[in-house]
C-alpha cells in the first residue's frame, strides 16, 4: 500500500501570498514574500471553531510592522477570550464581531470645554478648508473626521491641537494663552491612545487608525512654525530630521488599514480621484523628476563607503516612488518621509553631503506648498539651511533646488 506523501500546502499563510499564489514561509510577525516587498502581512481573518461566540481577528502594528492577535495570544489574554485558533476558514460576517470581548477601548469624551467647542468650530469653519486637496477630501474632515473625534480621543485630540495652532500661526486675535498651553502640554497622550488603538485594527477602528498619520503629519510640519525668530541651520535641519522621524511608518499604517477595508470589503472615506493629480505633468514635475534622478550620478561618484552609498540610493528611489504617486499639491510633502528609512536619517544627522543634497530636492516639494499655513516657507528654510551647511566644493550638487527656490 502506497503511503501518503506528507501535506506540504501552506494552511497559515498570508493572504497577499494567498492573492499572489506563492507558499507562504508563514514566518511572524512578517513572511518572507511581504518583508522583501515591504508590503503589510495580514492572515486572514476567521471564526473562533472553539467557542459559540465568535470573535474578530485583528492586526497588530508593532515597531512598524503588522501581525496579528492570532500570533501574539500564546503571551496575551484578553477578558472574555479565548485562546486563537489558527486563522483558517471564512471571513467573519460583520454580525460576528465582538471586539468589546477582546479589547477595551478607551471611552470617548464626556463632555467639552468651551474652548474646546470653539476649537471644534474653527476646524469645521476654518481649518478644513486649509488643505486645500479637493472638495471630497476636505468634506470628508470636515464631516466624518469630527464624526470620529467623537469616538476615539486620539482624533479629537489632534483636531483640538491642530485648530490650536492654525490661530498661533496665522496670529489669529483670538489665539490665546489656554491654547499656547495646550499645544505646550503636546500629543504624548494621543500617541499614547493610538498606539493602543492601532495595535488591534478592526471593521469598527481602521477609519480613525488609518486617518490618524496625517493629522500627525500637519502637526509635526506646523509645530516648529510656530516658534518665530531666527534659526541657526543645524537647528533647522534637526527639526526637520525630528519631523521625519515622526512622519515615519505612517505608510505602513495606512497600507495596512488599507488592506483590511479591502479585505472585509470596507468603503474608503475617499476615492483616488480625490488625493491624486489629474492633470498632465506640469513642467516643473518634469525638471524635478530629472534632477532627484541626476543625484543618483553624485552618489556612484562619492566616496561614501558601499553602505552608505547603499543608504543614499534607497533615499532617492523612495524619493522618486513618491513623485511617481502623483498626488495633490497639498498632500505631496507627506509621502516620502513616511518611506525613508532609520539609516538615511541617522546619515542625516551626521550631515553626509550627499543625504544633505537629496534632503535639498525634497525642498523644492515643500515649497509647493508655502502657500499652507502648516509648511509656510519651509521649502526655503531647509534649501538655505543645507546650502550653508554644504562644502563649497560640493554645492553644484544642489543647485536646482537653490535656483527653483531663488536663493541663487
Amino acid at each position: 500500500m502506497a503511503i501518503r506523501r506528507s501535506h506540504t500546502k501552506s494552511r497559515l499563510g498570508c493572504l497577499r501570498c494567498r492573492d499572489k499564489h506563492l507558499k507562504c514561509d508563514e514566518v511572524r510577525p512578517t513572511c518572507g514574500a511581504c518583508e522583501k516587498y515591504n508590503q503589510p502581512c495580514i492572515l486572514k481573518p476567521t471564526k473562533n471553531t472553539r467557542s459559540t461566540t465568535s470573535s474578530t481577528q485583528h492586526v497588530n502594528i508593532n515597531n512598524g510592522r503588522c501581525t496579528t492577535l492570532a500570533e501574539t495570544s500564546t503571551t496575551q489574554s484578553f477578558p472574555g477570550s479565548s485562546r486563537a485558533e489558527s486563522p483558517r476558514g471564512d471571513l467573519p460576517m460583520p454580525s460576528q464581531i465582538l471586539s468589546a470581548n477582546t479589547y477595551h477601548r478607551e471611552p470617548p469624551k464626556s463632555a467639552l470645554a468651551i474652548w474646546e467647542f470653539d476649537l471644534i468650530h474653527h476646524w469645521i469653519i476654518n481649518v478644513t478648508d486649509t488643505f486645500a486637496v479637493s472638495h471630497a477630501f476636505h468634506r470628508s474632515w470636515q464631516d466624518q473626521g469630527v464624526r470620529e473625534s467623537m469616538r476615539y480621543p486620539f482624533i479629537l485630540h489632534m483636531i483640538l491641537m491642530l485648530s490650536a495652532l492654525h490661530l498661533g500661526i496665522t496670529k489669529s486675535p483670538h489665539f490665546s494663552e489656554k491654547h499656547n498651553a495646550f499645544i505646550l502640554s503636546g500629543c504624548s497622550d494621543a500617541m499614547a491612545s493610538f498606539r493602543k488603538e492601532a495595535e488591534y485594527i478592526d471593521d469598527s477602528n481602521c477609519h480613525a487608525v488609518g486617518k490618524f498619520p496625517f493629522l500627525l503629519s500637519i502637526y509635526a510640519l506646523a509645530l516648529p512654525l510656530l516658534q518665530a525668530g531666527d534659526k541657526t541651520e543645524d537647528t533647522i535641519l534637526d527639526e526637520m530630521i525630528h519631523i521625519m522621524v515622526l512622519m515615519k511608518g505612517n505608510g505602513t499604517i495606512h497600507e495596512t488599514t488599507k488592506a483590511w477595508r479591502k479585505t472585509r470589503d470596507l468603503k474608503s472615506w475617499l476615492e483616488d480621484k480625490d488625493i491624486l493629480d489629474d492633470a498632465a505633468h506640469l513642467s516643473e514635475d518634469t525638471d524635478l523628476d530629472f534632477a532627484v534622478a541626476e543625484l543618483q550620478h553624485f552618489i556612484d561618484l562619492s566616496d561614501d563607503s558601499l553602505d552608505v552609498r547603499g543608504s543614499n540610493t534607497r533615499a532617492l528611489q523612495s524619493l522618486q516612488q513618491s513623485l511617481d504617486l502623483r498626488l495633490k499639491r497639498g498632500l505631496r510633502p507627506l509621502a516620502w518621509p513616511n518611506a525613508v528609512h532609520h539609516d538615511y536619517i541617522d546619515l542625516l544627522r551626521q550631515r553626509n553631503t550627499v543625504s544633505l543634497a537629496i534632503l535639498a530636492h525634497y525642498a523644492v516639494i515643500l515649497a509647493q506648498c508655502n502657500s499652507r499655513w502648516w509648511c509656510l516657507d519651509w521649502g526655503v528654510q531647509l534649501a538655505s539651511a543645507i546650502e550653508r551647511l554644504m562644502p563649497d566644493e560640493h554645492i553644484a550638487i544642489i543647485l536646482y533646488p537653490l535656483r527653483k527656490l531663488h536663493l541663487r
